[in-house]
């Protein structure tokens, strides 16, 4: 009822005129959302939760003691739900970006916050306004069956969007899995999730590997051939 008076007030009235304005955000606020299926819980701004939440993923050894790393953004997201990893919990801004996932599970815990508690932890430029956090998957299986019997040894990348990038087009290429070895960034920094795009979710990869236990990743009955390619000018004479 109070809302059909506001729609008869606002016909009233031009559209420009600060009172026509006041009875538009007036109606906005009297319009009810329609019931979500999941529990969600609205935080203030500067919420002690969701600092506390990122605190615990923003390093290498705060994800090792909490098993936690932190997907940011909505495609990200999805492809972990469409890899059967299910968040612990989401914070996000807009109702919009939590009704476009699928998958999710309806026990996940939703906590709504201010915008800008998210742009003030985020890396990006533009935050995407939505962070999912989730345990760390114990080991991602390759299930590509035409999958190039190839494995990628990365050694020493150190640079976040550069080892992103090259998980990325090793799932792309289809590859076996991919190998890290000790001094390489850690393939969960949330700069390198997002360089590969998803590709975690996809590809085996393997961390602090060294070059003495490699061979227990490779079959020794076959013949192996090691193809390698390094940052430094070559010393072979071309003729």
């Amino acid at each position: 009822m109070l809302n059909m008076k506001v729609l008869n007030l606002f016909k009233m009235v031009k559209f420009n005129t600060p009172l026509a304005r006041t009875f538009c955000q007036l109606k906005g606020e009297l319009q009810m959302e329609k019931p979500m299926k999941y529990n969600i819980k609205r935080l203030d701004y500067e919420d002690k939760l969701f600092s506390q939440a990122m605190l615990k993923v923003k390093s290498k050894k705060h994800r090792i003691k909490s098993g936690l790393i932190a997907l940011e953004g909505k495609r990200l997201i999805q492809d972990a739900l469409k890899a059967n990893i299910h968040p612990e919990m989401i914070f996000y801004s807009r109702r919009k970006d939590i009704e476009e996932l699928t998958h999710l599970n309806e026990e996940v815990k939703l906590y709504k916050l201010p915008y800008k508690d998210m742009q003030l932890w985020s890396d990006l430029t533009t935050c995407p306004g939505i962070v999912a956090f989730c345990k760390k998957p114990e080991q991602i299986l390759n299930n590509n069956e035409n999958s190039l019997p190839v494995t990628v040894v990365c050694d020493q990348v150190r640079e976040p969007g550069n080892l992103g990038a090259i998980i990325r087009c090793a799932a792309a290429a289809g590859i076996q899995k991919v190998l890290l070895t000790k001094g390489c960034v850690d393939h969960w920094d949330s700069k390198v999730l997002r360089g590969a795009s998803g590709a975690h979710f996809h590809l085996p990869v393997f961390d602090e590997m060294t070059w003495d236990n490699f061979t227990t990743q490779f079959n020794s009955k076959n013949n192996i051939k090691f193809l390698l390619a390094v940052n430094q000018p070559s010393t072979i004479e071309t003729p």
